[in-house]
């Protein structure tokens, strides 16, 4: 018995999707070993945010009305409404599971960007969230959720490692490169977060990172 084109076409998507998680998150790892901020901070932004995006989140299970009025409604967008393409970051239309999943991927990542990025981690989070968000409304994908703008963050940690090649173990760029290419095969699969990830990526190509201290690679192990 064969499986379907879209049964095939959905495994496809799950793997692209673990892949790129799993790579940001190994790398994350690495360069909390490889690398340290010269002026440490505490990750006020991150707080700020994963706060405000959880408190947001929690309201809307008690308040209908909220949900309806901040997600990405296509009705909505088509008069004019084009900051929903924003506030739909900060709600979670898909439920509790996604609420669940996009938290523990705020949690892991936005503060490990802000680490090496600062205040400029918020360009990236909200400038890819708002592509992905764009695209996924041209695509006809869900009404809304952080996934998007996290999917950027990620995209500027493997960007991070791929830009420091020099400095960091061969092994980890490869990793870093297969989570970059699984966000390109995303984007073929109509995606929007490897719309996210390749934007932020891009961002942080472009942006002044925090200075660092970074131990060899012996040390790094």
């Amino acid at each position: 018995m064969t499986a379907s084109p879209g049964g095939w076409i959905k495994l496809t998507w799950i793997i692209c999707n673990g892949l790129a998680v799993v790579s940001t998150l190994v790398c994350l790892f690495y360069l909390y070993r490889a690398c340290r901020p010269a002026r440490p901070k505490w990750p006020l932004l991150s707080i700020a945010l994963i706060g405000g995006t959880t408190v947001v989140t929690i309201w809307q299970f008690f308040s209908p009305e909220l949900l309806a009025a901040l997600r990405r409604d296509p009705d909505a967008l088509r008069a004019g409404e084009w900051w929903r393409l924003l506030t739909a970051l900060f709600v979670q239309p898909d439920g509790v599971g996604q609420c669940l999943a996009n938290g523990a991927l705020m949690l892991m990542f936005i503060p490990a960007a802000e680490r090496l990025y600062g205040g400029r981690m918020l360009i990236v989070y909200f400038a890819a969230g708002v592509a992905g968000q764009l695209v996924n409304f041209i695509w006809s994908s869900g009404s809304g959720g952080s996934s998007t703008a996290i999917f950027g963050v990620m995209g500027s940690l493997l960007l991070y490692v791929v830009m420091n090649r020099a400095r960091l173990r061969r092994p980890f760029q490869f990793i870093a490169h297969l989570g970059l290419l699984a966000a390109v095969f995303m984007m073929v699969l109509r995606d929007g977060n490897g719309v996210g990830l390749i934007v932020g990526a891009a961002l942080a190509s472009l942006l002044v990172t925090r200075e660092v201290v970074f131990r060899s690679p012996q040390e790094a192990k």
